[in-house]
């Protein structure tokens, strides 16, 4: 059995080659169920996204939008990457600040070298118990350890991955204030999102308020076009309205 630090390598390096491999355009629909301060409010869109920069149709609009609804089922929840949360026209949005892969590689012991210490920088990784799909991250070093306590600073904390593919299958990122949980499939070949729960607590000196944000993924294909993936946008919508 590996150490739980090169088998969270394996699945950032898997995850890494799964979203170079990702698709041009990818049209979904999502569903977005929200509670805030107490009240829920439900939405479903058809969205057709421009994986290279972020650029959507949705719902068969005329013009592109900078960002989709929630967030973009493309992303790498293993990579070097920060989202930012916001409304816009009533509909929550999860503007994905960077996205930069990480890839580990560890150096090949000598022949006379009989063990081997592979680490993952400022943290300590272990498996949770016997399950050896499951690596939790806590930070170790002084520096994450400080990171650890910023507010919306997201850090590593568990990783669910599948032992044939080395694929990330439920990732969770936590912030003092909130934490962020991402689980994953694999549709014609390409790894996506498939559920996001994003739990956060907003707080004031007089008051605190926490909000629910639930998405769900569905319907997935990959067009080649912009053109092709509008006509497909504005069937679905159409059908919806049926």
């Amino acid at each position: 059995m590996i150490t739980a630090d090169a088998a969270f390598a394996n699945a950032a390096n898997a995850a890494a080659a799964a979203f170079k491999a990702t698709p041009p355009y990818i049209a979904y629909r999502v569903t977005i169920h929200t509670i805030e301060a107490g009240a829920p409010r439900d939405e479903e869109d058809s969205v057709v996204l421009r994986t290279r920069d972020g650029a959507a149709v949705v719902d068969g609009g005329a013009s592109l939008q900078t960002d989709p609804p929630g967030l973009p089922p493309s992303v790498d929840a293993l990579a070097n990457w920060s989202f930012t949360p916001s409304t816009r026209n009533g509909r929550l949005v999860m503007h994905v600040n960077y996205l930069e892969p990480l890839r580990y590689q560890f150096a090949t012991p000598a022949p006379n070298v009989d063990v081997v210490v592979r680490a993952i920088k400022g943290f300590a990784v272990s498996y949770d118990g016997d399950d050896t799909t499951h690596v939790r991250l806590e930070p170790a070093s002084a520096e994450v350890k400080a990171l650890a306590k910023q507010h919306n600073r997201f850090l590593y904390r568990d990783v669910w991955f599948d032992p044939a593919t080395w694929l990330p299958t439920r990732v969770v990122v936590t912030a003092p204030n909130a934490t962020l949980t991402l689980e994953y499939t694999t549709i014609a070949g390409h790894w996506l999102l498939a559920h996001v729960i994003y739990d956060s607590v907003e707080q004031s000196q007089r008051s605190s308020s926490r909000s629910i944000v639930d998405l769900k993924y569905g319907q997935f294909e990959f067009p080649a076009a912009l053109t092709d993936a509008k006509s497909r946008s504005n069937a679905r919508a159409s059908m919806q309205g049926d």
